[in-house]
């Protein structure tokens, strides 16, 4: 969910004034629901209302829904949005162009309004599900085992690999992590924020503190050098962000494993 807003943000495309007067009506008292009359004027807000969703009429003037949806998911900064085509009844070819596209679904017109409702809810159930399983006491995450689209699950496997491999530079900061993804910082800020609704300095810290924990069950090392081995200079630190991630002190994770 956005930071900017208390409910989850939907950006919704649809020349139709009807129609949007009827789903502002119906999803705005769960949702903070922005509006388009097209694709192109779709693309100039997405990075003003960072979306969580995206529900895109087809056939629209200046840029159809199966350009808007193409240009979305074909851009590193959203593709990670997911997108509900609305498309006439019957038309299996936009339904399947939009799921080529990239779409994450559709609904035929004309709809009916609990049926997108609850495609809309379990489409960011989905995101959310994944956001706390990063942020969870999980100590493996493996992206190829969430459900994202390709370039995602690419982006957070690459992501992964960036930061395990300087888990134990003390200097590893945000700037390098941004360079070493071939980002901008913003861009690596609302990537992540999007798929794992994490910083990437938040990120970082809950990757170094995973792989302390599993430094802590699978090794006899000691908590300076493990806590030196994840990037922390300070065992005191360490201790207290360990702490808070997992609910426990890293000796009594280490001592409550052994015991099993």
């Amino acid at each position: 969910m956005s930071e900017l807003y208390e409910k989850p943000v939907i950006l919704l495309v649809e020349d139709d004034e009807d129609v949007r007067e009827v789903l502002q009506e119906e999803l705005g008292e769960e949702y903070c629901v922005f509006e388009a009359e097209n694709g192109r004027e779709a693309l100039g807000m997405v990075e003003k209302t960072a979306p969580d969703l995206i529900v895109t009429d087809i056939m629209m003037p200046e840029m159809d829904g199966l350009e808007l949806c193409r240009r979305l998911k074909s851009d590193e900064l959203t593709s990670h949005v997911p997108v509900i085509m609305l498309t006439s009844r019957g038309s299996v070819e936009n339904q399947l162009e939009g799921l080529e596209t990239g779409a994450d679904d559709y609904v035929s017109k004309p709809f009916h309004m609990p049926i997108l409702a609850a495609r809309i809810r379990n489409l960011l159930a989905a995101r959310k599900q994944m956001r706390e399983r990063f942020s969870g006491h999980e100590l493996i995450v493996e992206p190829s085992e969430i459900t994202v689209v390709s370039s995602d699950e690419r982006l957070l496997q690459r992501a992964i690999g960036v930061v395990e491999e300087h888990l134990d530079d003390v200097d590893f900061n945000v700037e390098a992590f941004s360079s070493a993804m071939y980002m901008s910082r913003s861009t690596l800020y609302l990537k992540l924020k999007g798929l794992v609704g994490q910083t990437p300095q938040e990120f970082i810290r809950t990757l170094r503190l995973k792989c302390a924990a599993q430094l802590l069950i699978g090794s006899t090392d000691n908590m300076s050098e493990i806590a030196m081995r994840v990037g922390w200079l300070e065992p005191t630190h360490f201790s207290r962000a360990f702490k808070k991630q997992f609910g426990c002190s890293p000796s009594d994770y280490r001592n409550n494993h052994l015991e099993r």
